[in-house]
C-alpha cells in the first residue's frame, strides 16, 4: 500500500461511482492530492472496461497459420519463377541485340551506301557475307530464345 493513501480514499471513490459527490467530498478532492490520483486512475479504469468488449477479437491461430502458409508457398513460386526465367531474360536481350545489329548492318551495306563506301573499305568482295551472317545470327539467336521460352513456360506449368 501507498504511504500516502488517505483515509477518505474509499469514501470518495464510492461517491465518484455514483456519481453524487457531496460539497465536503469536493472540497476534500480540492485538497488532497491521493484521492485525486484514485479518482483519475478508476475513471481511467472504467473508460477501459467500456472499450474492452469493442475490440475486434484476433482470428484463431489455425487461421494465423494458414493465412502464413500460403503467403510464404506464394513468394516462393514468384522466386522459383525469376530465378527461372533469368536465362530467358539473357537470351532475349542478346536476341535483341543481334537483330538491332543486323538491321544496322543491313542499312550500312546496302547497295546505295555500299557503292559510296566501296573505295574506302576495299572493294564488294570485302563485305559480301556480312549482312549474310547478321541475319542468320539473328535467326539463330530467335530460335534459341524460343527454346528456352518454350523450356520455361512447360516447366512453370
Amino acid at each position: 500500500m501507498r504511504k500516502d493513501a488517505c483515509s477518505r480514499e474509499q469514501e470518495v471513490l464510492q461517491a465518484m461511482r455514483s456519481k453524487a459527490t457531496s460539497e465536503e467530498q469536493q472540497q476534500h478532492l480540492d485538497a488532497c492530492q491521493s484521492c485525486r490520483e484514485s479518482i483519475m486512475v478508476a475513471s481511467w479504469m472504467q473508460g477501459a472496461a467500456r472499450t474492452a468488449g469493442q475490440t475486434t477479437p484476433l482470428p484463431d491461430a489455425q487461421s494465423i497459420w494458414w493465412r502464413s502458409r500460403v503467403v510464404r508457398q506464394l513468394c516462393e513460386r514468384e522466386d522459383r519463377i525469376e530465378r527461372r526465367t533469368r536465362p530467358l531474360m539473357l537470351v532475349q536481350g542478346i536476341a535483341t541485340l543481334l537483330v538491332v545489329t543486323t538491321i544496322v548492318g543491313l542499312v550500312l551495306t546496302s547497295e546505295s551506301l555500299f557503292g559510296a563506301l566501296g573505295s574506302v573499305i576495299g572493294g564488294s568482295g570485302a563485305m559480301a557475307g556480312v549482312p549474310t551472317a547478321l541475319v542468320a545470327g539473328a535467326i539463330v539467336s530467335l530460335g534459341a530464345g524460343a527454346v528456352v521460352a518454350w523450356r520455361m513456360s512447360s516447366e512453370l506449368a
